[in-house]
């Protein structure tokens, strides 16, 4: 049950584009993961361990209630298209710059449910698709930086394990192969967005017009953020619930993790906060929303500190997010020869 990576796309296209507005040194290319004996690149290593989400009801809502859980099955599949337009300002050392429209970007993620046993899902996920759509105005860096990272997630997969109320156990990803910093960057976010699509459900039984709460931390661009989503049904009727979605985020300060920055820099977040609105349509047998909308605005307030000079930077986002049903883009295997 979606919803929060509306956020999380936006900060890390947040990153994206303070690393290529600040116009540093390209950093040196990572090397590739080592192969397995298939030739396919090797998982990504495990991320730490999260601490599990604090979920907990704040109103049951009208009669008849009911607890809600997931209830997919072994081999359904589901193609998802998650598109995001957003616009940024910022202000360097007391000087505001022009709001920046930044390009559309659509990615593409197809399901597949592997299993379902006593109440525990395990399903697999592959980006088939990330497209960044031509935008005028959009300094050259930017618009290559963005396509170059998300072109970087074609073919990352995911192995999720979790149970009905959708709290998750177990999420290894596997990168498509070579990245440099930091698009090594954007794959961890891609791991944490993921993480965060669907959303836990309460333990309790809840109605119409029933709400509740979800805290988590999540590590995003090298920094910790505070989460929490508050989730209210609007209607519920057999395996489709309807929810409005409010979400929150803060972060205290802390040092941030930007690579590409000229070597002896650091980049400080002094504060952050995000706030957002939307609505989205589930169904207990799916893995992943049916639709959804998103509408977020974050502000960042860092200080850049390089060999060269040290500055202050505001930076406000203001991002529109839309999920829908979406078209394989897997190619098709060809024909066997007769």
């Amino acid at each position: 049950m979606i919803v929060r990576p509306a956020i999380l796309c936006s900060l890390l296209c947040c990153s994206i584009a303070t690393v290529t507005l600040a116009d540093p040194p390209v950093a040196p290319t990572a090397p590739a993961a080592p192969a397995r004996p298939d030739g396919k690149p090797a998982p990504a290593p495990p991320a730490a361990a999260k601490p599990a989400p604090v979920v907990r009801l704040l109103d049951a809502g009208a009669e008849p209630r009911r607890e809600l859980r997931l209830s997919p099955k072994a081999g359904a599949k589901q193609v998802v298209e998650m598109s995001q337009r957003m616009s940024m300002e910022q202000a360097v050392g007391g000087f505001s710059m022009p709001a920046t429209n930044m390009p559309e970007t659509i990615i593409t993620i197809e399901y597949e449910v592997e299993s379902v046993a006593d109440g525990v899902i395990t399903y697999n996920a592959e980006v088939t698709g990330a497209e960044v759509k031509e935008s005028q105005g959009v300094q050259p860096q930017v618009l290559q930086a963005m396509k170059r990272s998300y072109e970087s997630a074609i073919g990352t997969k995911f192995r999720t394990t979790m149970n009905n109320r959708g709290i998750i156990s177990s999420l290894e990803m596997q990168s498509a192969g070579r990245q440099d910093p930091l698009q090594g960057q954007q794959m961890e976010s891609l791991r944490e967005a993921m993480r965060n699509m669907m959303m836990p459900l309460p333990s309790e039984a809840i109605g119409v017009g029933g709400s509740w709460q979800v805290y988590t931390v999540n590590d995003l661009n090298g920094f910790t953020v505070e989460t929490t989503t508050v989730l209210k049904v609007v209607s519920l009727d057999g395996d489709n619930v309807e929810l409005e979605v409010a979400v929150s985020m803060d972060a205290d300060e802390q040092n941030m993790n930007a690579p590409g920055m000229p070597a002896g820099s650091t980049v400080r977040l002094m504060s952050l906060d995000a706030d957002g609105k939307g609505k989205s349509t589930c169904r207990f047998d799916s893995v992943a929303p049916v639709s959804s909308t998103m509408a977020t605005q974050t502000k960042m307030n860092m200080d850049l500190d390089t060999p060269a000079m040290s500055q202050s930077m505001t930076q406000t986002t203001r991002i529109a997010v839309t999920v829908k049903a979406g078209e394989s883009k897997k190619k098709a295997a060809p024909a066997a020869a007769e």
